[in-house]
Order: C-alpha cells, then sequence, then structure tokens
C-alpha cells in the first residue's frame, strides 16, 4: 500500500518518526548551537579535552565551558574556555550568540584580533581575554557593549592608541589594557567612567602627562601607569582619590616633590610603585598612616634627607625598596627607621643600595622578620661591624654589604642561614678569617668576599659540599668555580697573610 494511502493513525505515525529522525541528527541547524560550531571551527584544543563535547552528539547546552540561560533555555550567556590549551582565531560567529553576557577565553594562545561583530552582543559584562596573543587595534565595534562592567586585554599584543570611547561606559568597573603595545596619550575621556575602580595601563608604550580629571574616578582602588613614557609631575587632583588602594607609577620620567600630606591622603594605599622616576626632595613622613601598605618601593629616584623614624608603624609591609637614591644616615638616630621595622613580621625584603647612609648597621637588623629573604646595604658609607646577631635571619637568601667600610670579623652566625645563595661583603675592611661555619651553606651559589684583609680558612684543608657544582667564590683577588660533582675543596692560604 502506497503511504500516502495509509490510513490518517499511520501518516501521523510515520511523520512524527521523520521529525524526530532529523531531530536526532541536527536539533539545532541555526541559532546558537550554529554559532558555536562556527565558533569552534576557528579553535584547536591542541588534542585535548576542551572541545570534545562540542558535537551535535549532546545539547549545546551540555558542552564543556558553556552556560545557557534559565529564562532563555537554549540561549548562550556564557562561553568559559579558560586556560584550555586553544590556539587559533575568535570566530567572528562569536557575534551571533546575541543573549551572551561573559567571555572567559584568558590563558591561552589566542592570536588575530577580536571580531568587529562582538560590537552585537550588547548584553556582554565581561570580556576577559588575557594572556593570549591578541594583536591589531582594539575594535571600535565594542563601544556597542553598554553593559560591559570588566574589560581585561591584559598581556596581549593590542596596538593603537587607547580608545576615548571607554570614557562612555558607565558600568564599567575594572579595565586592564596592561601589558600590550598600545601608544598614544591617557584619554581625558576615561574620566567619564564613573564607576571605574581598577584602570591598569602599565607595560604600553603611553606617553604625555598624566591627565588632571582622572582624579575625578571617586570610586578607583588601583591606578597602574607604571612602565610608560609618561612625564610631568602626578596631577594634585590624584590626592582626592582616598579610596586608593594600589597606586603605580614606576618606570616613567616622573618628576616633582611628593606633598608632605601624602600619607594622609592616601590611608588606605597597599602598594606603592614609584621606582625609576625623577622625584625629588624628602619623602612625606605622613606615609606612616598607611597602616595596611605592603609594598614600599621608591628605588632609582632622586629622594633625599632622612626617612621617617617610625616606619615600623608599617606593620604589614613585605618590601621595603628604596635603593639608588640619596636618603642618609649618620648617627644611631638617622637609623631608627630600620630598627623601627623590626615590628613589620611580614618583611621579606630589604633594599637599602646605593644611598649615603653612613655610621654603624645597627645590631637590631638581627631581630628583622622571620621572613626576611633579602637584605642588601652595599654602596654605602657604613661602617663598624657585621652585626653578630645576623645568623637569627634563618629564612636570608641574599646577604649583600660590598662597598662598604664593614671592619672585623665575618660572624660565625652566618653560617646557621642555610637558605643563603648569595653572600657579597667585597671591597670592605673585613679582617680575620673566613669562617668555616660557610661551609654549612650547602645552597650557596655566590661568595664574593675579595678586596678585603681575609687570612683564609680557618682549616686550610676545609672541604665545603655545595648544592651545585656551579659556586661561584672570589675570596681576596681569588677566584675560582666548582666544577666537582659532590665537593670543592678549598685551600684559601691567601698570600702575603
Amino acid at each position: 500500500m502506497s503511504p500516502l494511502c495509509a490510513p490518517l493513525p499511520v501518516l501521523i505515525s510515520l511523520l512524527f518518526a521523520s521529525v524526530t529522525a532529523k531531530a536526532t541528527i541536527s536539533p539545532w541547524p541555526e541559532g546558537d548551537g550554529a554559532a558555536l560550531l562556527a565558533f569552534k571551527e576557528k579553535l584547536d584544543d591542541g588534542g585535548g579535552t576542551a572541545l570534545l563535547s562540542w558535537n551535535q552528539s549532546s545539547h549545546f547546552c551540555t558542552w564543556q565551558g558553556v552556560t545557557c540561560g534559565r529564562r532563555h533555555l537554549e540561549r548562550v550567556t556564557a562561553i568559559n574556555l579558560t586556560a584550555a590549551g586553544l590556539t587559533g582565531q575568535i570566530s567572528p560567529s562569536i557575534g551571533n550568540l546575541s543573549f551572551l553576557r561573559s567571555i572567559f577565553l584568558n590563558n591561552n594562545s589566542l592570536h588575530g584580533g577580536i571580531p568587529s561583530s562582538i560590537g552585537h552582543l550588547r548584553r556582554l559584562r565581561f570580556l576577559v581575554l588575557r594572556f593570549n596573543s591578541l594583536g591589531e587595534e582594539i575594535p571600535l565595534e565594542l563601544v556597542n557593549c553598554s553593559e560591559l562592567t570588566i574589560i581585561n586585554l591584559h598581556g596581549n599584543r593590542f596596538v593603537g592608541s587607547v580608545p576615548p570611547w571607554l570614557g562612555s561606559f558607565k558600568r564599567l568597573t575594572s579595565l586592564y589594557l596592561s601589558n600590550n603595545s598600545l601608544t598614544g596619550v591617557i584619554p581625558t575621556s576615561l574620566a567619564n567612567a564613573s564607576s571605574l575602580e581598577v584602570l591598569a595601563l602599565h607595560y604600553n608604550h603611553i606617553e604625555g602627562v598624566i591627565p588632571e580629571v582622572l582624579g575625578r574616578l571617586a570610586r578607583l582602588r588601583t591606578l597602574n601607569l607604571g612602565v610608560n613614557n609618561l612625564t610631568g609631575t602626578i596631577p594634585t587632583s590624584l590626592y582626592n582619590l582616598t579610596s586608593l588602594q594600589g597606586l603605580g607609577m614606576a618606570v616613567n620620567h616622573l618628576s616633582g616633590e611628593l606633598p608632605a600630606d601624602f600619607g594622609s591622603k592616601f590611608r588606605n594605599l597597599r602598594k606603592l610603585l614609584l621606582s625609576s622616576n625623577k622625584f625629588s626632595g624628602p619623602f612625606p613622613s605622613s606615609i606612616t598612616n598607611c597602616s595596611d601598605l605592603e609594598n614600599f618601593e621608591l628605588a632609582s629616584n632622586n629622594f633625599s634627607g632622612r626617612l621617617p623614624p617610625n616606619m615600623g608603624r608599617l606593620a604589614k609591609l613585605t618590601w621595603f625598596i628604596i635603593f639608588g637614591n640619596h636618603f642618609e644616615a649618620q648617627t644611631a638616630n638617622d637609623w631608627d627607621f630600620l630598627a623601627s621595622l623590626t615590628n613589620c613580621s611580614n618583611l621579606e625584603s630589604v633594599y637599602l643600595q646605593s644611598n649615603n647612609f653612613g655610621g654603624s648597621l645597627p645590631h637590631l637588623v638581627a631581630n628583622l622578620s622571620e621572613k626576611l629573604q633579602n637584605l642588601c646595604v652595599s654602596d654605602n658609607l657604613i661602617s663598624g661591624s657585621i652585626p653578630p646577631g645576623i645568623g637569627n635571619l634563618a629564612a636570608l637568601q641574599r646577604f649583600v654589604l660590598s662597598y662598604n667600610n664593614f671592619i672585623g670579623d665575618i660572624p660565625e652566625g652566618i653560617g646557621r642561614l642555610r637558605h643563603l645563595r648569595v653572600l657579597v661583603l667585597d671591597d670592605n675592611s673585613l679582617s680575620g678569617h673566613i669562617p668555616p661555619t660557610l661551609g654549612n651553606l650547602t645552597l650557596l651559589l655566590i661568595l664574593n668576599a675579595s678586596l678585603n684583609a681575609l687570612r683564609g680558612m680557618h682549616n686550610s684543608s676545609h672541604t665545603w659540599t655545595p648544592a651545585t657544582p656551579n659556586l661561584f667564590i672570589i675570596v681576596q683577588q681569588f677566584s675560582r668555580r666548582c666544577h666537582t660533582e659532590r665537593s670543592c675543596r678549598l685551600t684559601l692560604s691567601v698570600t702575603g697573610h
């Protein structure tokens, strides 16, 4: 019997079977499913599992990294393929996912540009593409995505200028354009993005001055403009940003003196990064009001004078980096800033080298944080002996005292610094013997005690057993490398002693 002549119930059954068969083969020949398949075509997961589920054997809402809406059940609202080992490009088909609110493709190896079709995503709130190899200019069409709250393009290869239209995003809270190749100036229109809490433009090629109008961003918590070509001074308006927790201006060409009430304005500051500029004058003692400060980095500037004696009020400090300035200390009172740092139990690094510090290094330095890993005071005018209790700093990895006027013996307690990797004592007036306890320093990579008046080891046949065969040793104009697999025998009977 011909199907056309079959009874009505049979015809209905045949029709239902036909529809069911087609649905099994392709349940969504168009729409979001098709857009996702086209998106996949431009990607490669390198044989991984990130895109393994992306096929028509299951519904696209169940695919890895895909989220669909609760009200609109078959509309994709989020793509999250973070650190999925992806290469390839972002397909223009992503612009067809009109309900998309979140795109997380960070920590992959994507290249090419952001397709202009992204401007169709009027509901987009989160665009996170950091740590890829994306390039070209940031597309103008992105301006249509007016709901954006986070844009994170950090760590890519974007070129061109910082788009002025970014200031039109009234909901934008975080803008990360750092670690790219952006040029031009900071657009004043960014001050119109009144919800901004994070503005990160560091590691680019941006030039010009810091716009005064940025002081209108009252909600700003992090401002990082470091490693650019900025000139001029810090605008006075920025001192109105009392919620600021991170201020990064390092490696620019900024100059001028900081106001006396600097620390009173920025009481919530946690990170202060001003290294490698041309700032001058005394550093404001009001910095001690910043009780949450963790990173204090002023290296390679022209700051001068004495440091506040109560730096220890900054109890949360981890990094104290002030090398390459003109800070001074002559009397014991001038060193109070360092003695007070014994209150900072989280301190990991103290870099004081290349300043004008004189007098004696306070013996209280031996009471610094048990977490201290780096202590460098080289290239100053420091005299007196090495603090005998230095062996108390059990976590110390780098101890550098070179180019000073230290006298006396090398403390035997240094041999207790079992984590020490670098010990540099050259160009002082140290005398006596090299203590045999240095043989306990099995992780030591560099020992430089040259240009002193040392006599070598107490035991001329002392055997050193380093963790590496490449320990580099310089003692009294004598240098050698350890190349033996298990030990390096030092016989340091220096001529003339």
